[in-house]
Order: C-alpha cells, then structure tokens, then sequence
C-alpha cells in the first residue's frame, strides 16, 4: 500500500480596515467555489465580536494550500444576524470581499473574488466598504 501524504494546510490571518463602528460582529464566509459561493448554509462561516474601530484581525481556520478561496465579509453593526440592505436592495452595513473585483450594483461572482491559498499567504487585508 502507497502511503498518501494529506495536503498541507495552514491559517490565515484576516486583517479588516475601516471599521468605523465598535459594536456587532464582524462575519467571514468562506467559499470554494461557484457551487456554494455567496449561500449562507453552504459556507464556512467566522464571527468575532467588534470591540474598536480601526482594524480587526480575525484568524480563520486552517485552509488547504494551493486550493481556490474566496472571502466574503460584512460588518453586522446591528447583530441582527443579517446583511441589511436599503430600499433598493443594496447593501446598508459595511462589507467587503476578497480579490480584485470591482463591481457595480451587482454582487461579484467567484472567479471575480477568488484567491489560491499558499505557503508563503499568512495574512490578507480586506477593507470594509459602503454605498
């Protein structure tokens, strides 16, 4: 019998900017791939609570080197539990997600927003955004 090495694996550390409210959560959803991305049940989801404004680091688990992520996050100002969104259907509370996208009035898809976990990837800075 061959014996198989399991994949490697490591934390990542979140580093979340302009974080203007010092109250709720801060929620993480952790997605790989088109078939879960952006569905609340099917993420991996990591809460920390908000105690200052600023920068909030937030360590997530361990993910597997050289698989495809993407992050999606939002300040959750009034810890309802959800993303609160105005009349329109826009988002009313601070978020962000990580990758290059860049987006107008639609929400981005995985490919926009996915990043390979590496090695040498310890910490990635994501900064909160609002309409």
């Amino acid at each position: 019998m061959i014996a198989v090495d399991p994949p490697r694996s490591q934390p990542l550390r979140l580093e979340v900017t302009n974080v203007k409210e010092k109250t709720g959560m801060i929620w993480v959803g952790i997605y790989t791939g088109d078939d879960n991305f952006l569905i609340k049940e099917k993420a991996e989801l990591v809460g920390v609570k908000v105690t200052a404004s600023g920068t909030t680091y937030i360590d997530l688990p361990a993910l597997t080197i050289g698989q495809e992520y993407s992050l999606a996050i939002f300040h959750d100002v009034d810890n309802d539990g959800e993303m609160n969104r105005n009349w329109l259907g826009l988002p009313s509370e601070p978020w962000a997600f990580s990758g290059e996208a860049i987006t107008r009035l639609r929400l981005p898809t995985f490919s926009e927003t996915k990043f390979r976990m590496e090695e040498d990837l310890e910490t990635t800075t994501l900064r909160l955004r609002m309409i």
